[in-house]
């Protein structure tokens, strides 16, 4: 009996230090992002999917398989690299003052 309790607790224990099987883990899906361009002229980006988006002045909305990507960025006053995460929810922000490029702003809505 003691040996029947015994080796359950073991198992029980060697059992949950597995880890999560993907049908529990939370699947990556498509994130819908939110690009608010405030630089008054187009950008240009390149991803490192291999796909390419021009986002002009104002709010521009796509759909983009989750996760993080490199970035390259023509803008008026230069090029901008970077990495991105996108996820659902997001909300980038592109901005710069008098030609010096801000901060790619991320933020959750």
């Amino acid at each position: 009996m003691k040996k029947a309790v015994l080796i359950t607790v073991i198992l029980v224990i060697l059992l949950s230090m597995l880890p999560m099987s993907g049908a529990l883990a939370k699947s990556g899906g498509t994130a819908l992002v939110e690009i608010r361009n405030t630089t008054g002229s187009a950008v240009s980006v390149n991803l490192s999917n291999g796909k390419s988006y021009t986002w002009y002045p104002g709010t521009s909305r796509f759909a983009i398989e989750s996760g993080y990507y490199t970035f390259y960025a023509q803008t008026a006053c230069g090029l901008k690299t970077g990495k991105w995460n996108f996820t659902n929810g997001k909300t980038i922000v592109v901005s710069w003052k008098a030609c010096k490029p801000d901060q790619y702003h991320v933020y959750e809505r």
